[in-house]
């Protein structure tokens, strides 16, 4: 996927929490070939620079599960898209 096409698809979702949330698993995806499903908790450093690269501000939470807590389809969503 180009580095344009994904920056499209992040900017489709809607709120700046599943902007990032689809930019952290986009990331993960292609650094280590895997979805975050192993992962609990994200560091705040990690956040923050995706964050900045995504354009939104940070969130001041701890887990991956976070902006996926009221919808569990969005997690599906993002990792089929990533």
């Amino acid at each position: 996927m180009a580095l344009d096409d994904e920056r499209r698809r992040i900017s489709k979702r809607h709120q700046p929490l599943h902007q990032l949330a689809m930019a952290l698993q986009i990331g993960f995806i292609r650094m280590t070939g895997r979805t975050l499903d192993a992962f609990e908790r994200i560091p705040k450093r990690l956040w923050t620079h995706i964050a900045g690269q995504v354009g939104v501000e940070p969130p001041e939470i701890a887990t991956l599960r976070s902006p996926y807590a009221k919808r569990q389809r969005t997690l599906a969503d993002h990792q089929q898209l990533a």
